[in-house]
């Protein structure tokens, strides 16, 4: 558990989803949960949630002047709300949705805790660009019509895990 606080009366205390999002041998990726405040680490299969070339688009569309970002179709409120749609539609379905939505249920009822998202990229992945280059903060729950990560109670953090453990240098 994690203690965030901005000011005495709005304190929040945050449990963390870890989600491992990683490709598979023979294409498609796999997302797992890895940990979570209700024990259970479902998996899921999926395709390439964003086309690549659309990615790519998107990632251009970052290279001008704010003047021109705002003309670009593929920066539209419509299109982040697609592509967020893509990616939740995608990583929270079958049972990690379910798992997802019961931890969610369970704690933010109340406005003090919240359940904070952690995907966990690897960097020994043969696709951790193209995982890396998915604008994961636009996950957009589109039942609700909300981005998580916009929500207090859903705070949506990358987490890059290496293959081997780290070790402080030497003094």
């Amino acid at each position: 558990m994690f203690l965030e606080t901005t000011g005495e009366a709005d304190a929040m205390e945050y449990q963390d989803l870890t989600i491992d999002v990683q490709s598979r041998e023979g294409g498609g990726f796999e997302a797992r949960i890895a940990e979570a405040p209700q024990r259970y680490n479902p998996r899921v299969k999926f395709p390439e949630p964003v086309d690549r070339n659309d990615l790519c688009l998107l990632h251009s569309a970052f290279g001008g002047p704010l003047h021109e970002l705002t003309a670009q179709t593929a920066l539209s409120p419509a299109r982040t709300r697609e592509i967020g749609g893509q990616l939740f539609a995608a990583l929270f379905k079958e049972e990690v949705g379910e798992h997802f939505q019961r931890c969610r249920d369970a704690i933010c009822h109340d406005g003090t805790q919240g359940l904070r998202l952690r995907l966990r990229f690897r960097t020994d992945d043969p696709e951790s660009a193209y995982l890396a280059a998915l604008p994961w903060e636009w996950l957009r729950e589109t039942r609700a019509g909300e981005y998580l990560a916009i929500d207090r109670c859903t705070p949506v953090v990358r987490e890059i895990a290496t293959p081997r453990a780290w070790r402080a240098p030497l003094a």
